[in-house]
């Protein structure tokens, strides 16, 4: 026979029993389009983590889950950045340089500290799994970002300084050297600041006032560039192809906005012109088990007639390049000729003549 005591005991176990089994997390835990009231969207970055086998899992994939919306924002956010850049001049966007943009950030490893566990939930009742929801600040993550490219930020408003003064002089070669600077230091900020439109865009707002440097200095760049007529030389050693090396390279300076002014003169004889551009080509030949294999590179030298300054290096592209299985050379080197492009050209010549001319 049952004792009293026990079975004044059966309906509360029952309960606790009914209770255990109908508990459930909270609902910002259960439907991602909630949120917890202390952490709003406007002020925090949340995700949701599970694991049957740890708390410690939990927490692991909220962390994960805030880095995945993070990425897939970032992604239209490249997108439309790209589109429309922040210097207000259209360019257009490929899935390629967007992707870029994205992985860079892909694992937002800088910004786990600051993803913070703020309710967590044991196995009971149907849901037998651990449960996490972390949270970030986005005021804090987002002063972790801008704490980080500090150094960029101060050379790209070094260059600014730097670039406003050789502008002044005026010293076009000065100008170039810092315009480039800037140009770097802007290309490393403009992914932390596609990221800070995502995690903060408060902050994001401080960080564009100094991207917006370049713009001034674009504007300035381009009536350099208008000014500037490169004369171009072409070594007589490359025989009946001086011509057409001649008319490539000039295509290319135009691909760069810059304007040649025809055929070589000398800066003691420079006929209007700035810059005397001096093009020496090399097609070098070395047989292959099966074939000989003829490259084309072409040694720049250009200089400033006023100032006399002076940049030089090579321009190589491996496809300019050519093949005959017979080792015919000089079937070789025509093929090898025949690939060389004025597309092709130019990044090589951007690197040469960007310490003399402001390129973009």
């Amino acid at each position: 026979m049952m004792r009293p005591q026990f079975l004044l005991l059966l309906p509360l176990a029952s309960m606790l029993m009914a209770w255990s089994w109908g508990a459930k997390p909270p609902e910002f835990m259960r439907d991602p389009s909630k949120t917890h009231k202390d952490f709003p969207r406007k002020t925090h970055m949340c995700g949701i983590g599970s694991s049957t086998a740890s708390a410690a899992g939990a927490e692991k994939n909220a962390r994960a889950d805030m880095a995945r919306q993070i990425s897939s924002k970032l992604h239209g956010e490249a997108t439309a950045v790209l589109t429309t850049s922040v210097h207000g001049k259209k360019t257009a966007s490929s899935q390629d340089s967007v992707e870029k943009v994205v992985e860079s950030f892909a694992a937002q490893e800088d910004l786990v500290p600051y993803m913070k566990t703020v309710y967590s939930w044991e196995p009971r009742g149907k849901y037998k799994q651990y449960m996490a929801y972390s949270c970030m600040s986005r005021a804090d993550a987002g002063d972790a970002i801008l704490a980080r490219v500090a150094p960029t930020r101060a050379q790209l408003s070094k260059a600014a300084e730097l670039a406003a003064k050789a502008n002044i002089k005026p010293s076009v070669s000065g100008y170039a050297v810092q315009y480039a600077s800037a140009q770097r230091a802007h290309a490393v900020l403009f992914k932390d600041w596609v990221r800070l439109r995502v995690v903060s865009p408060q902050k994001a707002q401080r960080l564009e006032f100094e991207m917006h440097k370049l713009t001034y200095l674009r504007s300035t760049a381009a009536d350099w560039r208008r000014n500037q007529r490169i004369s171009v030389v072409v070594d007589q050693t490359s025989g009946n192809q001086a011509a057409a090396v001649r008319g490539k390279i000039q295509q290319a300076l135009q691909i760069l906005d810059v304007l040649a002014t025809g055929p070589g003169k000398s800066c003691k004889d420079p006929d209007g012109s700035t810059h005397v551009l001096t093009v020496t080509p090399a097609n070098r030949c070395k047989r292959g088990p099966a074939v000989l294999q003829c490259q084309i590179d072409f040694e720049i030298h250009i200089e400033h007639c006023e100032s006399s300054d002076v940049s030089a290096g090579r321009v190589e592209n491996m496809s300019f390049s050519g093949t005959d299985n017979r080792y015919d050379e000089k079937q070789a080197q025509d093929r090898a000729w025949g690939k060389v492009t004025s597309e092709g050209l130019v990044p090589g010549l951007k690197k040469i003549l960007g310490t003399q001319i402001p390129l973009d």
